[in-house]
């Protein structure tokens, strides 16, 4: 997490990696929602503007994404990535689904997203995220 300062406020960037549940890849379960009601409870103490990214490790239509999307905007649907892994993951065949976005980027409501995406690159089976902003405000 990182603080920066800037004309408009304090913005915080927050990164995150959510729990793997053994077998049940891409699944809600009761310990990933708990994980999110905890991340949203966390974002909630911080005063100013929020940017949440990470491997969340499941896809867009889960409750567990829904439950961030309900309180941030999911940039990753507004601006519709269809897959934020590198061609590296995508030759393991056993490993993908059809479903390749567990990757994510949020962002609070007084952000102005000028544009998001995620760049080709080798240097991991995740695609680095590029997002773009307007910090100042109206």
């Amino acid at each position: 997490m990182r603080e920066v300062r800037n004309s408009a406020g304090p913005l915080w960037i927050c990164d995150t990696h959510d729990i793997l549940a053994e077998g049940r890849w891409r699944e809600d379960t009761s310990e990933r929602i708990l994980q999110s009601r905890k991340t949203l409870r966390f974002l909630s103490t911080l005063t100013g503007e929020k940017i949440l990214c990470g491997d969340l490790n499941m896809p867009p239509n889960t409750k567990t994404i829904g439950m961030l999307g309900k309180k941030l905007n999911n940039l990753v649907i507004r601006h519709g990535i269809t897959n934020t892994r590198s061609e590296s993951y995508l030759k393991h065949a056993a490993y993908a689904n059809g479903n390749e976005i567990t990757d994510y980027a949020f962002v609070s409501r007084g952000i102005n997203v000028t544009n998001l995406k995620f760049e080709r690159s080798e240097a991991s089976d995740h695609l680095p995220r590029v997002l773009e902003c307007d910090l100042t405000r109206a």
